[in-house]
């Protein structure tokens, strides 16, 4: 019979934290992939409702990771329902923006975040113009001039896509084996992408605008994670 999971008490890295972040909700001990992964160690597998519990805990830490930016964010509402069809969360942005908000897409890992992007990339080459289904040849046939592109075009695709969409695309989990930390997640995920979206919409309401705006920067210190928050 297979042992109930250990449940260490939650080993808070809160006071690890540079303000503003000393309140978010992080992902609870036990929900860490590392104690996953030394589960499936030493029981074989990992009950699938620790799983769903640690991909529920990464969007709530996420969700409070990016509602500290308050100069740029007015509020992050969560997908309550959760199962059924939405984004996981939807940022409010600032009066100041162009844009009344986004939609912020939540992976709890490096695999979740590559069967995302997957995700996207069938969705795109099963458009017609027509509006008529695909069929399974001609996917194939697109899917096989896909592979065929360098990464990083493909990459680069699919950030249009998400920034056409006005959607974030984000690794809340972990990043080199490591849970990701705040300023991982607002500065490779979250700024760059908003930045895209910014962008575009400036460049649409100014079609002379031209070169790259940097509207946020990045934030390294404490006091630039205060000034930002």
């Amino acid at each position: 019979m297979t042992e109930t999971p250990r449940y260490v008490p939650d080993i808070s890295e809160r006071s690890a934290f540079d303000p503003p972040f000393s309140h978010i909700r992080t992902v609870p001990y036990y929900l860490r992939r590392r104690v996953l992964k030394q589960i499936k160690f030493e029981e074989g597998h990992i009950p699938e409702k620790l799983w769903t519990q640690r991909a529920r805990a990464v969007e709530i830490y996420v969700q409070d990771v990016v509602a500290t930016q308050k100069d740029n964010v007015d509020e992050v509402v969560i997908n309550k329902a959760w199962d059924e069809q939405g984004p996981d969360l939807i940022g409010y942005l600032a009066n100041n923006l162009p844009v009344e908000k986004v939609c912020i897409e939540v992976k709890s890992s490096s695999l979740e975040l590559r069967n995302g992007k997957q995700k996207i990339r069938d969705e795109m080459l099963s458009e017609t113009t027509d509006g008529k289904p695909i069929s399974k040849r001609a996917f194939k046939q697109a899917l096989k001039e896909w592979n065929r592109k360098p990464e990083e075009e493909r990459e680069k695709i699919i950030s249009q896509r998400l920034t056409d969409k006005g959607v974030i695309l984000i690794n809340g989990g972990e990043k080199d084996r490591k849970e990701k930390t705040p300023r991982e997640i607002l500065n490779e995920s979250f700024y760059p992408q908003l930045n895209r979206i910014v962008q575009k919409a400036l460049r649409e309401q100014t079609p002379e605008t031209s070169g790259q705006l940097v509207l946020f920067p990045r934030l390294e210190t404490a006091q630039d994670f205060a000034k930002a928050a």
